[in-house]
């Protein structure tokens, strides 16, 4: 054999094993990777400051009365001028300005045709401000204006729990179907009609089949990233490809072949107690939480038990472990709930019953002594902040 056909076919054979999809429209793409090994012995490494990462930030006391008092949180998206809060207790969508003043809700729960029963997810169309919540029990999607007006229902063929919207669909994702080799991810156009449908448990989740599921689905300027509980990577979508974007190197903390198949005998509602037990103390697992810009990403995972939270810098190829980070912004740090836009989007936490975590309690402080000099409407805010208000959320400007 000939230096050259030898060269060809190993070059070959390096693009084939680079091509973890089972997209017939696969193409090359970089692939970052992230390190764990190192990541765990950086634990106690050097302090990143928040002023490195974000350029500004701004604090919005989200307002109190009794059509929109918050109970539990579960999404935040920021369209424009508007912050969308999708509250898992409530049922309901709500909506304030950047001011934090509230404008609307849509909470319209019942088994009709304009309503649902459940919010598993949102989105909001960016062109006319549309209001998209998927009902995974109805299997639908109810759409109503910014008004709470009701527009239409978008019946679906199966029980999603995760979705975005683009300008010619949407994608979907259902995360236990009843074969492990089931497709999880699925296109459809405006219609609901499935153009494609890719990724199996079986090829892309360690075969094993997950009872539950966070925020899989998440939408960029570019693209759209699937991470899922129990995968080493995150994939991109882009022109309807899909292709590895993020992979972690596991090195010791990878799940050995005997421990899959342990966990695969058990039945599906004992899955996840099975994979953080502590018998697999040192198991990578529960990848999830996934949200970036072109700037900066943010990822959670699990060792055993033991949750870790990351930040990536896409320009200087910085992996930043959230232990390690330190806010000399606002001098207390806040829960970092997700990137959304242009912006890292925090919550300060209310913890009366336990002060050394009680993020209000400092930041009251903080302002008294002038530290942060906000403007009166603000200051005010914060100093009368009770245990009975809605959060005090904060928002900081990602830097270029």
């Amino acid at each position: 054999m000939s230096k050259k056909v030898a060269f060809i076919l190993l070059y070959g054979f390096i693009i084939i094993s680079c091509n973890i999809s089972d997209s017939n429209n696969q193409k090359d793409t970089d692939c970052i990777t992230i390190n764990i090994d190192s990541l765990e012995t950086e634990r106690k490494g050097d302090t990143t400051h928040f002023s490195k990462l974000f350029a500004d930030f701004s604090i919005i006391p989200l307002e109190t009365k009794s059509e929109c008092t918050l109970g539990n949180i579960k999404d935040i998206k920021i369209k424009g001028d508007t912050l969308y809060i999708s509250d898992h207790q409530k049922k309901a969508i709500y909506m304030f300005n950047m001011k934090g003043e509230y404008l609307n809700k849509i909470h319209n729960v019942g088994r009709g045709p304009s309503e649902y029963i459940k919010v598993w997810d949102f989105d909001v169309n960016p062109k006319n401000e549309n209001v998209m919540i998927l009902d995974r029990s109805s299997k639908k999607v109810c759409i109503y204006n910014q008004k709470g007006k009701f527009i239409r229902d978008l019946s679906l063929q199966n029980y999603f729990m995760n979705f975005v919207y683009t300008s010619n669909g949407f994608y979907f994702f259902r995360p236990g179907p009843p074969k492990s080799d089931d497709k999880l991810l699925f296109k459809t156009d405006l219609r609901g009609n499935v153009k494609w449908k890719r990724l199996t448990n079986e090829k892309h989740n360690k075969g094993i089949r997950p009872v539950f599921t966070s925020r899989v689905l998440h939408k960029t300027s570019s693209h759209i990233t699937v991470t899922m509980l129990y995968s080493d990577t995150i994939y991109a979508i882009s022109d309807n490809t899909i292709n590895p974007f993020i992979t972690f190197n596991l090195g010791k903390y990878h799940f050995s072949q005997k421990e899959i198949n342990r966990i695969l005998t058990k039945p599906k509602e004992q899955v996840p107690r099975e994979v953080i037990d502590k018998k697999n103390p040192e198991c990578f697992n529960f990848l999830m939480n996934y949200s970036q810009n072109e700037h900066l990403a943010m990822m959670d995972y699990n060792i055993g038990i033991r949750p870790n939270s990351i930040l990536y810098r896409f320009k200087t190829h910085q992996t930043i472990n959230t232990n390690n980070i330190a806010d000399d912004m606002t001098y207390v740090r806040p829960e970092l709930k997700k990137i959304e836009g242009p912006y890292m989007v925090g919550e300060f936490n209310y913890r009366p019953s336990r002060p050394k975590y009680n993020d209000i309690k400092s930041l009251k402080d903080i302002v008294k002594k002038g530290k942060l000099p906000f403007k009166p409407p603000v200051k005010e805010k914060i100093l009368s902040y009770n245990a009975s208000d809605n959060p005090l959320l904060v928002v900081y400007k990602i830097k270029q």
